[in-house]
């Protein structure tokens, strides 16, 4: 097992940011499964666009991760690192994450993203790509 490997395996839990979907005009045509629920408050979590066009949830290993400029616009939720990744699995938006994206950013492609999440996608065994860390 790579050294990778080893720290996703031991992630229990992140910390996402989002916006209450119950306070946005679109929340009636917004797609549920975009939505992050934690004690019945629909969270529409926050996303980061590459320069390359790609769109990734973030996710954090902690609230220290998180520059404090950031943490001020959003609200904040802990889950569980595999829920997570069956949400963004679940998405019509996107499929990727980038944990801790403002520090030691580590990308998740979308098959390593089916693969901690416990779940299948019809084409999740069609790439091999592997965790890019970005400095």
């Amino acid at each position: 097992m790579n050294p990778i490997e080893e720290k996703l395996n031991a992630l229990k839990e992140v910390y996402v940011c989002g916006v209450d979907a119950r306070k946005k005009d679109t929340f009636p045509a917004l797609d549920p499964v975009n939505f992050v629920w934690k004690q019945d408050v629909p969270l529409l979590p926050d996303l980061l666009k590459a320069e390359d066009g790609r769109s990734f949830y973030p996710c954090f290993t902690s609230m220290t991760q998180v520059p404090e400029q950031y943490k001020q616009f959003f609200l904040w939720v802990a889950v569980p690192f595999r829920e997570f990744c069956a949400f963004a699995v679940k998405s019509t938006i996107c499929h990727e994450i980038i944990i801790d994206p403002f520090t030691s950013s580590l990308i998740l492609p979308e098959n390593i993203v089916v693969k901690y999440s416990g779940l299948e996608t019809a084409d999740s065994g069609s790439t091999d790509k592997t965790p890019e860390v970005k400095a």
